[in-house]
């Protein structure tokens, strides 16, 4: 029987090269909550999508940190939040790309908050505060 109703948080210091501890430390909470192979590399890799997304357009000199809370419910709700300290994300950056103009102009980037909701089954953007949001993604472990 795999341990439910468990929440950890884990802070690090904000930089590319940290993005591997938190995929790791984030696939072995999802992997220890009782999620396959593949789920857990889709959740590991929309979390490296949203951190990755806090340090390149969020996060100030100041705040480069890497904030996450991972809470594994008994009722199967597994959410991963990860608090951003810095620029505003516009929540028209989380809206559907338009993929014709993006290639048409080549566009580069863009396109993390929608990889994100593909992998996950609900995202949220909480705007907290003038320089705080949180983004929060949900997978549900199926019935076992």
């Amino acid at each position: 029987m795999k341990p439910r109703g468990s929440e950890f948080v884990f802070k690090i210091p904000g930089c590319t090269a940290n993005l591997e501890l938190v995929r790791e430390f984030v696939g072995r909470v999802a992997r220890r909550s009782g999620f396959g192979d593949s789920e857990v590399d889709d959740i590991a890799l929309a979390v490296d999508e949203a951190c990755a997304n806090v340090l390149e357009h969020g996060a100030t000199r100041r705040t480069r940190q890497i904030d996450l809370r991972v809470k594994d419910e008994a009722s199967g709700r597994f959410s991963i939040t990860v608090l951003n300290r810095g620029a505003r994300i516009p929540n028209e950056r989380f809206a559907k790309p338009d993929s014709k103009r993006r290639i048409r102009t080549r566009e580069p980037g863009g396109l993390g908050l929608y990889l994100i909701r593909a992998l996950m089954d609900e995202v949220e953007l909480e705007h907290r505060s003038a320089r705080t949001q949180s983004l929060t993604m949900v997978k549900y472990r199926s019935a076992q």
